[in-house]
């Protein structure tokens, strides 16, 4: 990925991360998460082209517990723009991020998404991942009260 891409990757992050569908990642899916994530883990930035142009991406980082040996991989987004999931790119993103944490010294590859997100479920689970103990998140809608 590179700093012309960030503007083609939030807007996918906006198709994809809607507050109609998903309530959690519309909330997080931020300009700062791509520039954020750019500027701290670039080389965990990844995008995929099509004729020159931006159909989807992965950013992660590597978290490295202190006084530990562990060091995680962790994907924090991966998105496809509609048109194109259907063609393995979002495999293909992840097994480039997979190799690229490997590379940086990590055990474990961590992700997180809403347990609505059935598609993104699947998915994982088609890459190998378990799943790991429930997290409940709560909301309380301000307007009515």
């Amino acid at each position: 990925m590179g700093i012309k891409d960030i503007p083609q990757v939030f807007e996918i992050g906006n198709q994809v991360f809607t507050k109609k569908d998903y309530v959690f990642l519309y909330r997080t899916w931020e300009p700062y998460e791509v520039t954020g994530l750019y500027t701290t883990d670039p080389e965990l930035c990844i995008v995929a082209e099509y004729k020159n142009k931006v159909i989807g991406f992965a950013l992660g980082s590597i978290i490295e517990k202190p006084k530990s040996s562990w060091t995680y991989g962790y994907l924090i987004w991966i998105g496809i723009n509609k048109r194109y999931q259907k063609y393995k790119v979002g495999k293909k993103l992840y097994q480039e991020m997979e190799r690229r944490t490997k590379k940086l010294g990590a055990r474990m590859m961590i992700i997180d998404t809403e347990g609505s997100n059935i598609g993104a479920i699947n998915f994982f689970k088609k890459m190998n991942f378990k799943m790991g103990s429930e997290h409940i998140w709560m909301i309380k809608n301000l307007r009515n009260y």
